[in-house]
């Protein structure tokens, strides 16, 4: 919600709003969330744009092949037949640095005339291909007008040691915002406006500690 809002303001203020959702169910592709983001992106930017400011897009037609045409007349260096592959890329620094720098010129053309912000919902859930290409990406926005906003579940990135050193260092490329949940008198607050009614202290007492102030699970309740 709070990214949602985010969102809402940014477009208002005349930017540019591209979402990448990670997805649990397994099967998805490497890279889900940001060839999600991608495909939006381009979606309302000119063909002639891109060629034009990311002569890189051969790379990043291996994990978006729909790039594969007018817009991408260039082919990769050395391999004329377009012949690079996703897997060595994920696997080979050296390859992995040019996909990654391919596609920070790609979202620095999409934010040229407009500014870009950028939502990564349920990092959690995002392959470690993502979370590496969100610390290059991260480290280079710092020079373009993109803003990065990216959600995670705390206790579902603590299940897993190298995520969790994964995300660490990516946040420290920004701001960190925890989530807590709502005091025991906005939780009285909350109950009051959304009920229409007085909160009993009891009831405001046994919500507070069934829902630890989570408004989510506190309005299902209600």
């Amino acid at each position: 919600r709070l990214a949602q809002e985010t969102a809402r303001f940014a477009v208002a203020t005349g930017a540019r709003v591209a979402w990448g959702r990670c997805w649990a169910g397994g099967g998805a592709p490497a890279f889900w969330p940001w060839i999600q983001l991608i495909r939006e992106c381009l979606d309302a930017t000119p063909g002639e744009l891109l060629t034009e400011a990311n002569p890189g897009l051969s790379y990043i037609a291996q994990i978006l092949p729909e790039l594969v045409g007018a817009k991408t007349p260039h082919r990769m260096p050395g391999d004329p037949g377009g012949a690079f592959k996703l897997a060595e890329a994920s696997r080979e620094p050296g390859k992995r640095f040019v996909l990654f720098d391919a596609i920070a010129n790609l979202l620095k053309a999409f934010a040229a005339s407009v500014p870009l912000m950028i939502v990564l919902d349920d990092l959690h859930d995002a392959d470690e291909d993502s979370l590496l290409l969100l610390r290059f990406v991260a480290r280079e926005a710092q020079q373009m007008r993109i803003l990065l906003v990216a959600s995670y579940r705390e206790v579902d990135v603590r299940r897993s040691h190298e995520r969790s050193e994964l995300i660490a260092e990516i946040g420290r490329e920004g701001t960190t915002i925890p989530l807590r949940g709502l005091s025991l008198t906005e939780v009285r607050e909350f109950i009051e406006r959304n009920a229409q009614r007085p909160a009993e202290s009891q009831t405001t007492l046994s919500l507070h500690h069934a829902t630890n102030g989570n408004p989510f699970f506190l309005d299902e309740i209600l």
